[in-house]
């Protein structure tokens, strides 16, 4: 079953991918002809907005069991301790002894805990307070030699249940899968409630609509919001309205875009959450809605009405992602922001 934070990232990242691989529509066409793309990415959007929760939390690796070796390594056999560690004269500390060579089984898996503890068990005073505090200070020896067998089975399975955890992918925190999160949505990797900076929805600024939409490297294929720019932010001098059929829709700022002021105007189509909680649950089904939208043509990757080119004249609010797909199956590699 994929953690949390992955699904996460399917829902931001791919799930919206899915949605704008090639986003082609006619802007002479009927109002509203990318309203289904326009609502899976606003959707996708809309999970980083503001104070993001990431549920079930991310819990941290465990510390090594230290504790349960250190008793482990009082209880044991003195002469065996001895050739774990280099006793130092006075205050300095002992050192571990010489690895030896050609170790194989536990002793080479455990090597590094048991002179670890021998150093810890066989420091001035170490091992009475060891005993001491798992209450076995006023124990004789029949009884330590009794008590000894039952702990190292407890330090053995705890070594091995450590050693599982610790040596399993690594777990990313909170604030690194909100960054992931937002840096494939909108570029802004910042991880507070700040509105986000819409200007990085391209891979370069000051771009008009030919550049970033249609041209070879596509400039809005870096994030989820450059595809919606450009499948709902309408070339100058039209008036069409592909994404809300009722809502006047923001124009393309010559070889400005993204402005932060065109990326407020579509933020007003796609309204700003105060915040979210992210779970696995909730980012499955969206995933579920949205994966089925996407469809390959030749070498290119479509969703939408198809047109030959998305160059802001008669073809209208469309991205085309050249080369994303080979025998009409799309290759999601080819896309910038599913590679994060």
């Amino acid at each position: 079953m994929m953690t949390p934070f992955i699904l996460i990232r399917k829902i931001a990242i791919i799930a919206a991918v899915l949605c704008s691989i090639i986003n082609l529509s006619n802007a002479k066409a009927d109002a509203g002809v990318n309203a289904a793309t326009f609502h899976a990415l606003c959707a996708a959007l809309q999970l980083g907005d503001g104070q993001i929760t990431v549920q079930p939390p991310i819990v941290a690796k465990p510390k090594p069991p230290t504790e349960i070796y250190n008793l482990n390594m009082t209880l044991a056999d003195e002469g065996w301790q001895k050739t774990l560690y280099k006793a130092e004269k006075d205050s300095e500390a002992h050192t571990a002894a010489e690895k030896p060579a050609n170790l194989n089984g536990d002793w080479k898996e455990k090597w590094s805990m048991w002179t670890a503890a021998a150093i810890a068990a066989n420091t001035k005073g170490a091992a009475n307070k060891i005993k001491k505090e798992h209450g076995l200070d006023a124990a004789d020896a029949s009884q330590l030699r009794a008590i000894s067998a039952d702990v190292s089975q407890i330090a053995d399975t705890a070594f091995d249940v450590y050693s599982a955890v610790a040596n399993s992918e690594e777990t990313k925190s909170d604030e690194d899968i909100i960054k992931e999160l937002r840096d494939a949505q909108t570029g802004d990797t910042q991880t507070g409630e700040a509105d986000t900076d819409g200007t990085k929805a391209f891979t370069t600024t000051g771009q008009n609509y030919g550049a970033a939409c249609n041209d070879a490297g596509t400039k809005a294929s870096k994030t989820a919001l450059g595809a919606l720019f450009c499948i709902c932010v309408v070339p100058d001098g039209q008036s069409n309205k592909p994404c809300i059929a009722e809502y006047t829709h923001p124009t393309w700022s010559g070889s400005n875009e993204p402005t932060s002021a065109t990326y407020s105007k579509l933020r007003k189509m796609c309204q700003k959450r105060q915040g979210n909680t992210l779970t696995a649950e909730a980012v499955a089904t969206e995933t579920a809605h949205i994966a089925n939208k996407l469809v390959g043509k030749t070498s290119d990757g479509m969703r939408g009405e198809p047109a030959a080119t998305c160059d802001g004249s008669t073809t209208g609010a469309c991205i085309k992602y050249a080369a994303a797909a080979a025998a009409n199956v799309v290759d999601f590699n080819k896309i910038l922001w599913l590679k994060k």
